[in-house]
């Protein structure tokens, strides 16, 4: 029992005045007449019923006062139950409903976690009554309530939950109670409470934390919609794609990692690998239990182009993970933009001259190199995610769209290469991704003779072939080059250095893309490098490099839920993208006119998105297969190990009873009234009484 003014008992001490008043002596007066015998005679026959109602009257008056200084101290029952208290007050309730991937799967009796989940949500909605209010928050990623507010309309929220569907969303516990305790911060009703519907899968509970403190008094009940042992579940967790031998043969690897999520060893899981809608090859592995294991396929396209393929295992508890979707565009040629910034076409004078016809040679064993050469205007109003690089040969400035596009087609895991002109360059508008300031030009005098390569970063992917031998560069005469001021605070590293330190080519990490300034210029206006030896395998392995073609580079792939930033280029009319189920996000001419990249949210559905766009000079609708992406969903999702549940006797954190306390003040209240009405009716019944005449 407990009490919230315990200094109010103290008023029980007025039961002793009541018993004084009542029990004191009297003093009888004695007046000798002869009818006052009589009427002692009489009066002694009456002794026992009249002392039965003065105890009554007294047991009332004592009752009625205990009851009353109780009701005062407002006293009430602590009580610990699962179903927490639901009493007194109206209640606020906030239902968190889990509606990840893990909530598809199956259990013996047919039903999915999310239908045996919906259920006991709806339950906990029949336990509430008129005045009480109501919120549903979905708690896969990014967590979300499904209005604004709680609502006093239980009726809308059973409408809300008869429509919620489980999705392929990760969890997002912590999201969906920071929404909860935003909700219950702005509601006025003065008791709250926070359910918790979900699958009590692992990956729910890692680091999670309550929004509120101990004393704000908030009940928190977490209700499992899953019993019995974790269901057997393997997963597709990674797919990786990429090209064999030299690329000419357009022949690829597909690796395939499968994991399983239970204690027991799957022996000959079934692997099916399909393109373009057909079955091309079948296999089968041996998963350990709680491993992993590796399935590699290999396949030979008969066509260049984008080719939309998946991995497959055979069903089990949760077949939505069975399946991973990837992309894979077959080139025969690294398609290279050149923006030349002093365009001369078929003049050696022309800036990418000696650049465009060393990328242009073909070289054994390795995938052509096709370059497209444009002035900074066109480059402007072409789209640039179908380029693998981009050089800027000489540019001494470009406009600032133009700079957001090239500074996104970096951060998107593609390559820059940045060589100045022969007044020089600072490409300003670059400066958040180039590897350093540039401050001036530095010239060789006549009396000290021009620069020389003193070292090169020989671990370097674009000189590791050569080993300690020869790279091409030695003899290199730099009459001037660029002084630039190293960004320390950026992931950079200097390639190729001159005698004195300085750097003649530096690279900078930018997110996932690379950057490489080439401090001198790219043809002869400031070097004789354009006709030495390692001229064409410098810019040749650095195209490569930049590309990714040096090493592996996955496809884009997004989680699901995930937004993705599609580029935009000038010019562009419309922009069309279609889901797996054929739905279509259209962006209008409105949407994109002024921006380089538009948002897209639709990534609910794991699977292939193809992107068309309708620009000038193309008649309708242009498939444009750079931008198409993979949204896939997270592997975590798919351990559908629980922590453990009330019913199994370990109980902890979170997932306690809660701990109330049941008002009975008001009960106090009641019966103190009714024992003074009791008290008064035995008064005025005795009086009545002694006035009735026998």
């Amino acid at each position: 029992m407990t009490f919230e003014s315990p200094w109010m008992l103290l008023g029980l001490a007025a039961v002793g005045a009541v018993l004084w008043l009542h029990l004191k002596p009297r003093r009888d007066l004695v007046i000798p007449f002869p009818a006052v015998g009589m009427l002692k005679r009489v009066a002694l026959r009456r002794v026992p019923r009249l002392k039965l109602r003065s105890l009554l009257i007294l047991l009332a008056r004592i009752l009625a006062i205990v009851a009353l200084v109780l009701a005062v101290s407002r006293p009430g029952l602590t009580v610990r139950r699962p179903g927490g208290i639901r009493s007194g007050m109206a209640l606020v309730q906030i239902i968190l409903l889990d509606d990840s991937l893990s909530m598809h799967q199956m259990g013996t009796d047919g039903r999915t976690a999310f239908d045996r989940a919906r259920e006991r949500a709806v339950a906990e909605l029949d336990r509430l009554r008129p005045g009480d209010a109501c919120a549903l928050v979905l708690a896969g990623a990014p967590a979300r309530a499904v209005r604004g507010e709680a609502v006093f309309d239980l009726e809308s929220v059973r409408q809300d939950l008869s429509a919620a569907r489980p999705s392929y969303r990760s969890g997002d516990m912590a999201g969906a109670l920071r929404l909860a305790a935003k909700m219950l911060e702005e509601s006025p009703l003065p008791q709250r409470e926070v359910v918790l519907v979900t699958d009590l899968a692992d990956d729910m509970w890692r680091d999670m934390d309550l929004p509120w403190s101990d004393k704000a008094g908030v009940g928190f009940r977490v209700i499992g919609a899953v019993s019995g042992r974790p269901s057997v579940n393997a997963s597709v967790d990674r797919v990786k794609v990429q090209p064999l031998g030299d690329g000419v043969t357009r022949e690829v690897e597909v690796e395939v990692v499968v994991t399983n999520h239970g204690d027991d060893a799957m022996v000959g899981k079934e692997v099916m690998l399909e393109l373009d809608g057909q079955e091309v090859a079948r296999g089968s592995l041996d998963v350990p239990a709680n491993g992993s294991a590796v399935k590699r396929f290999h396949h030979r396209f008969s066509e260049e182009g984008a080719h939309r393929g998946l991995v497959r295992i055979d069903g089990d508890a949760l077949v939505e993970d069975n399946i991973r979707y990837f992309t894979v565009v077959v080139r025969r040629a690294l398609i290279v933009l050149v923006i030349n910034g002093d365009y001369r076409p078929g003049s050696y004078r022309d800036e990418a001259f000696y650049l465009m016809r060393a990328l242009e040679t073909p070289t054994p064993f390795d995938i052509p190199i096709k370059p497209m050469m444009v002035d900074v205007a066109t480059a402007g109003a072409a789209p640039l995610g179908g380029n693998d690089v981009i050089f800027l040969a000489g540019v001494e400035s470009i406009p600032p769209p133009l700079a957001n596009r090239i500074i996104d087609f970096v951060r998107s895991k593609k390559g820059l290469f940045i060589a100045p002109g022969n007044r020089g360059t600072t490409v300003a508008e670059l400066a958040s991704i180039m590897p350093g300031r540039v401050r001036s030009v530095r010239s060789a005098r006549r009396s000290q003779g021009a620069f020389s390569v003193d070292a090169v970063l020989r671990s370097h992917p674009i000189f590791k072939p050569f080993g300690e031998g020869l790279t091409g560069l030695e003899k290199t005469r730099i009459h001037a080059h660029l002084l630039v001021d190293p960004d320390p605070t950026a992931e950079r590293s200097v390639v190729v250095q001159l005698k004195g330190g300085l750097p003649l080519l530096m690279e900078r990490k930018v997110d996932k893309g690379i950057v490489m300034l080439l401090t001198t210029t790219l043809d002869r206006d400031w070097t004789d490098l354009p006709i030495r030896p390692g001229y064409l395998p410098l810019v040749q392995r650095a195209a490569r490099y930049l590309a990714g073609r040096l090493g592996d580079r996955e496809p884009r792939r997004v989680p699901v839920g995930r937004s993705i930033d599609l580029e935009v280029s000038a010019g562009m009319r419309r922009l069309v993208v279609l889901d797996p189920g054929d739905g279509k996000t259209v962006f209008a001419a409105k949407e994109l006119v002024g921006r380089s990249r538009v948002k897209f949210t639709g990534t609910m559905t794991p699977g292939s998105y193809r992107v068309w766009a309708q620009m000038p000079g193309f008649g309708g609708l242009k498939e444009l297969s750079d931008l198409e992406f993979v949204v896939e969903t997270d592997p975590v999702e798919s351990n559908l190990t629980r922590v453990a549940t009330e019913e199994e006797g370990d109980v902890a954190g979170p997932l306690e009873g809660v701990v109330g306390v049941l008002p009975v003040w008001p009960y106090l209240l009641l019966f103190a009234v009714l024992f003074l009405l009791f008290e008064t009716w035995l008064i005025g019944h005795g009086l009545r009484r002694s006035h009735v005449s026998k």
